[in-house]
């Protein structure tokens, strides 16, 4: 399982940031996308975040990895909008009381904090453009707190930007 996961994670063509610092360097504004860019989840599919933390549970929420990414599905479907929040799955989530969700919930982001790393080559970039004096946003599509996005930017050395937009 390790080398299947190593190889997932080091799969694909690697970023050489001299070539995008030549695409980017004309611009005053360069935004990053979050997840898959900057950020990268140390795992071969990012349900696997939810085996994780069902195993942890050592049995109080059996079929958790299952249950939760219906319960994703399930919000989207009844939400107005394109992305949905954390808050909304879980209340999506069938049977849990709201100490439940909560737990759940904080579980979930614990577990996304072992899980996520930087992107070296991206970090390059990005601190590259600071230096040249860019604007720097970070703009992610997921359903994570944006309080939960900016304490992962400032854990990653990330914090000098200039907006964060979440869609959640």
């Amino acid at each position: 399982m390790v080398r299947y996961l190593k190889m997932k994670i080091n799969s694909g063509p690697r970023i050489d940031p001299d070539q995008l610092w030549e695409k980017v360097r004309l611009y005053s504004c360069v935004s990053f996308d979050l997840f898959d860019t900057i950020l990268k989840r140390n795992a071969a599919e990012p349900a696997d975040v939810f085996s994780w933390i069902e195993e942890g549970c050592r049995g109080r929420f059996p079929g958790f990895r299952g249950k939760r990414i219906q319960a994703e599905q399930e919000a989207r479907a009844a939400s107005p909008y394109e992305e949905v929040t954390l808050e909304e799955i879980y209340r999506s989530y069938p049977g849990l009381s709201p100490a439940e969700r909560e737990e759940l919930a904080d579980r979930e982001l614990s577990a996304e904090r072992l899980f996520i790393t930087v992107s070296p080559e991206m970090l390059l970039l990005y601190r590259r453009c600071r230096e040249a004096g860019k604007r720097v946003f970070f703009i992610s599509d997921i359903y994570l707190p944006e309080a939960f996005m900016t304490e992962l930017l400032s854990a990653f050395g990330l914090q000098d930007c200039d907006g964060l937009y979440v869609s959640s």
